[in-house]
């Protein structure tokens, strides 16, 4: 009886702790270096399990991204605007132990890549 009482409390602590499941959860500040452009966006992140989903607020507005988490392993793809024309960046990096994640992004387009970084907001106020 002691045994399955403290397993269903060992139980109910994990259940209680989903931000280190999911740690793309939140605000991100995203700083991309494409091509000598450099650009600041903030971006809003949604981690169930591997699907990422959020938004993203670009200079040219808002935008929706679809994404994946598999390890530490991050991508995601959003559609915006340069000059008029339709665009399609695409993101793949990776979460450092430090919290940071990393990689490169794509213009698909334009076919040029530049790099990316990002920092969680909630660790840039700390």
């Amino acid at each position: 009886m002691n045994a399955l009482i403290a397993a269903v409390i060992v139980a109910a602590s994990v259940a209680v702790t989903p931000a280190a499941e999911d740690p793309l959860t939140g605000e991100w500040k995203i700083r991309n270096d494409i091509a000598s452009n450099v650009s600041e966006m903030t971006c809003s992140f949604t981690q169930k399990g591997e699907e990422l989903t959020g938004g993203c607020a670009t200079e040219q507005g808002n935008v929706e991204i679809a994404g994946k988490v598999v390890e530490t392993s991050v991508s995601w793809v959003f559609k915006s605007a340069y000059n008029g024309a339709p665009i399609t960046l695409t993101y793949k990096g990776s979460l450092g132990t430090d919290g940071q994640l990393a990689g490169a992004v794509t213009v698909e387009e334009f076919n040029v890549t530049g790099d990316f970084t990002a920092t969680s907001i909630k660790a840039e106020a700390k």
